[in-house]
């Protein structure tokens, strides 16, 4: 009777730990299951984010750049408060220059420049504010920009290229003086060094150079009929205006020698349309003459002018940075 009453209680005690194994391995895996799902969740948004970064990446990097702007800005809609946001917005700004689309561009990157002002993003995109400047051919505005860069950050070391491009671009636009300053600014121990020392030699010379006056081609013109075409070196078209003037001259004198007043009067009124006309085109001809050689001698410069140089996006170091920082972007803009 004792050994069925404990053989029973046995049998009871192990259902009971039994159903304690059963019930703590279902709570095991509902845990394991919920991790599961939450950490797909994650994953899932991830990738999701990842995606739209990597298809817009590759918009850009084929030339689609306003297919590209439309998904950097799916990006900035859906994960507002990313680390990532503040490059995004820089590759908007970037898509905008690199689509000529000027004027979105500098309001992009001014707007970044003010957002990040104490930052390496906000610098590089004061400095590309300058770049898109120069690049949409406003020479005058960009050389401001970038001496107000220069002047807002003196220790960048974006410095020297900006003080590089001011002097290129007084070289675009004569300014001969100038530009030999700007040049002479680049410190010795800059990449750059070699090309401003030559370039300020260069801005020397053709400041020295020996140009035509027009105002002079247009009174030699004006003494003798194709002397000022011949002073600026275009000697068919001082031969064809001496000719020209010279033979109405001469059939104006002999119209009133014979006494026809008429044909004398008419001959002169022609001739005073081709002795003014012989006058504008031996200015024209000397400010021709200007033009070719100062482009013969930009040619050279403009290419010594032209910089490869690699932006990076986010700060610089190679520990601890973040995703941010490692994101990284290579454009060769040339001069």
């Amino acid at each position: 009777m004792l050994q069925g009453r404990i053989r029973e209680e046995g049998k009871g005690y192990g259902f009971v730990l039994l159903l304690f194994g059963l019930l703590l391995l279902v709570l095991i895996l509902l845990a394991a299951i919920q991790q599961q799902a939450a950490g797909a969740a994650e994953l899932s948004a991830l990738t999701e984010r990842e995606k739209i970064l990597a298809f817009a990446d590759h918009l850009f990097e084929t030339g689609e750049y306003y297919r590209a702007i439309t998904e950097y800005f799916r990006f900035l809609f859906f994960f507002p408060t990313d680390p990532m946001v503040g490059l995004v917005r820089l590759k908007i700004a970037y898509a905008y220059q690199r689509g000529a689309q000027w004027e979105d561009a500098g309001q992009q990157f001014e707007t970044l420049c003010r957002d990040f002002k104490d930052q390496e993003l906000g610098r590089q995109a004061c400095f590309q504010a300058a770049e898109t400047l120069r690049l949409s051919g406003n020479f005058r505005q960009a050389i401001i920009r970038y001496r107000q860069f220069i002047e807002a950050y003196p220790k960048d070391e974006r410095i020297e290229q900006a003080l590089f491009r001011i002097g290129c671009l007084h070289l675009e636009l004569h300014e001969w003086l100038d530009a030999e300053r700007a040049f002479s600014q680049v410190k010795s121990d800059s990449q750059l060094t070699p090309s401003a020392v030559f370039l300020s030699r260069e801005a020397r010379r053709l400041a020295d150079l020996p140009l035509k006056k027009p105002a002079l081609a247009a009174t030699l013109s004006a003494i003798v009929p194709g002397a000022g075409q011949v002073y600026a070196r275009r000697y068919r078209d001082g031969l064809a205006a001496f000719l020209v003037n010279g033979g109405f001259i001469w059939g104006v004198a002999e119209a009133f020698d014979q006494n026809q007043k008429g044909l004398g009067s008419i001959l002169l009124v022609m001739e005073l349309g081709w002795y003014a006309g012989n006058i504008y085109s031996a200015m024209n001809s000397s400010r021709k003459f200007n033009q070719q050689t100062l482009e013969k001698n930009l040619v050279s410069l403009r290419e010594r002018c032209s910089l490869s140089f690699r932006i990076k996006e986010g700060m610089k170091g190679h520990n601890h940075r973040t995703e941010a920082e490692k994101y990284q972007l290579s454009f060769d803009f040339l001069f």
